[in-house]
């Protein structure tokens, strides 16, 4: 299914604006959260500090202690001020996850994304209730993407009750969707942009998520011209359209010109041009002699070449039959 991004327009809007709840809550995690957590023994091993015991039930620190995602229910009473965190504090809260969590060591990565993962879903709650404007959701949006797109190259090959690919490529395209429509109404409204090369790779990153949607190549050819001759959005864009007119060997090719994030993306998409390229190889080696197993692989860019070209040995012998 492709996934598009529409921007809808504020006269969709009704007439009267909406009101929101300001936070006013100065640390990463509410008191009140922090206080039952600490009493019921729920606090995460990476809310600690490193070598702290889990028996008996150690203290809440206001400075590790970060707010965990509660799912909204029916009955559930309107968010207390103190309960939501302001801008600076979500922007704290981000850089704390994704400094001093994500490099934890001595932890399996799986646990480490998990929390991470739990405690970016609840920032992005208060992005919501609070209806925080186009520039604070920007700052709190782009390093949320580029977590998810960088885990979802680091534990591809983690098994599925470890890791599940889907969902973090759903919560990845519903934080960049709403970026983007974010950067288009910063750009309608004449506010003061964010920088074009936080954008570029945005918008690059979007390409490269939906390889080959005419859709998508059709939004970036509306882009500002600065945008549209940046270096990370010109790759994505000619990988893209390499894609749509059918020239994978050409989508591959360009992949060493990606930086290493949007490589991270291009490379969760590697298999389905692999699948292409193998199908069409037997047309390949019929027609042109000089198609070897080799030359094949360094088109798809596989580095253990023997086995792989005994996986191609096994494709070519299914076509003959």
């Amino acid at each position: 299914m492709r996934e598009i991004v529409k921007v809808h327009s504020t006269s969709d809007m009704s007439s009267s604006p909406p009101t929101f709840i300001k936070g006013t809550c100065t640390d990463m995690c509410p008191v009140r959260e922090r206080k039952l957590r600490e009493k019921e023994g729920l606090l995460h091993l990476l809310e600690l500090p490193i070598g702290t015991p889990l028996h008996p039930a150690p203290e809440a620190h206001p400075y590790l202690t970060v707010k965990s995602f509660s799912r909204s229910a029916a009955g559930q009473h309107t968010p207390y001020q103190d309960d939501l965190r302001p801008p600076a504090i979500l922007y704290k809260t981000v850089c704390h996850l994704l400094t001093n969590i994500i490099e934890r060591q001595g932890m399996e990565w799986c646990i480490v994304y998990d929390f991470v993962f739990d405690r970016l879903r609840a920032v992005r709650q208060d992005l919501v209730i609070q209806g925080l404007g186009s520039v604070d959701s920007i700052m709190v949006l782009e390093p949320t993407v580029r977590f998810h797109s960088y885990a979802g190259y680091r534990l591809c090959a983690e098994p599925l009750s470890k890791f599940d690919p889907t969902i973090n490529r759903t919560h990845l395209l519903e934080c960049l969707k709403q970026l983007l429509v974010l950067y288009d109404e910063v750009q309608l409204g004449c506010h003061d942009t964010p920088g074009t090369g936080a954008r570029a790779e945005m918008e690059a990153l979007y390409l490269l998520l939906t390889l080959g949607y005419s859709e998508t190549l059709s939004r970036s050819l509306h882009l500002p011209r600065e945008l549209r001759e940046h270096h990370a959005l010109k790759t994505a864009f000619a990988m893209s359209l390499a894609m749509w007119c059918g020239n994978y060997i050409r989508a591959c090719a360009l992949l060493p010109q990606l930086s290493p994030l949007l490589m991270c993306i291009a490379a969760q998409q590697l298999p389905l041009i692999r699948r292409a390229l193998v199908c069409m190889w037997s047309v390949w080696t019929q027609c042109y002699n000089h198609v070897t197993c080799q030359s094949f692989c360094y088109i798809l860019q596989w580095t253990n070449r023997n086995n792989k070209m005994r996986v191609l040995a096994n494709k070519w012998s299914a076509y003959q039959k």
